[in-house]
C-alpha cells in the first residue's frame, strides 16, 4: 500500500479517507514511511463511508490475493460509474480534473 499510494498525484493523496478496519493496523508506521496522515471515518457516520462499504461489497477476502489480482481489481473498480461522480468513473474524474489543474 506504500509502494501504490505515491504513485497517486499530491492532491489526491490529501484527500483519501480510511475505513477503519484490520488493514490499518499500522497507520502509524504507514504515515512515516509515506508523510502521508491517515484519516479514518467517524464511527457510525455511514454517509462518510458510502462509497468505501460499497466497495468493500465488490471484494472478498483480499489477504490471499496476489499482487496482479489487487491490480486488476483496482483497474476494474477504477473504470466503474459512480453516482458520486456524476456517472463519470474515477479513471474519467482524475483525467478530467487533473486537466483543469494548473
Amino acid at each position: 500500500m506504500t509502494t501504490r499510494i505515491r504513485t497517486l498525484p499530491t492532491e489526491r493523496r490529501r484527500s483519501v479517507t480510511w475505513d477503519q478496519g484490520n488493514e490499518m493496523a499500522l497507520h502509524r508506521e504507514f504515515t512515516i514511511a509515506t508523510g502521508m496522515q491517515v484519516y479514518f471515518c467517524d464511527p457510525s457516520s455511514s454517509w462518510q463511508r458510502d462509497s468505501n462499504e460499497n466497495t468493500n461489497g465488490l471484494l472478498s477476502s483480499a489477504c490471499e490475493w496476489t499482487e496482479r489480482s489487487v491490480l486488476r481489481a483496482a483497474r476494474q473498480l477504477n473504470r466503474r460509474p459512480r453516482e458520486t461522480l456524476g456517472w463519470m468513473t474515477p479513471l474519467e474524474k482524475t483525467r478530467e480534473v487533473g486537466a483543469t489543474t494548473p
